[in-house]
């Protein structure tokens, strides 16, 4: 799931896809949900959605999000510091 992060700099770039990413899930899932519902549940409904702030809500998760990804980097990242070749060691 961490590769929607992909190409983010900096933290204001994680907040933008996490806020996108919440929208988008509340909205699709809403919309599953409602298929069946009249015009003014439907109204309220899309009233409610409009009043949503997905900033506020994604600010929650940054912090979290980027130490996971910068936990990610690090182990991708890390070097043997004394390379052995495994095929030359002989057990006695």
């Amino acid at each position: 799931m961490l590769d929607m992060f992909d190409g983010c700099e900096d933290k204001d770039d994680i907040l933008r896809v996490i806020k996108n990413y919440i929208k988008d899930y509340v909205e699709e899932y809403v919309e599953e949900s409602r298929e069946n519902a009249s015009g003014f549940i439907n109204d309220l409904i899309s009233s409610a959605l409009g009043e949503i702030d997905y900033y506020d809500i994604a600010e929650h998760y940054v912090d979290d999000v980027a130490a996971e990804l910068e936990a990610n980097n690090t182990e991708e990242n890390e070097v043997e510091m004394y390379p052995v070749d495994k095929d030359a060691l002989v057990l006695a």
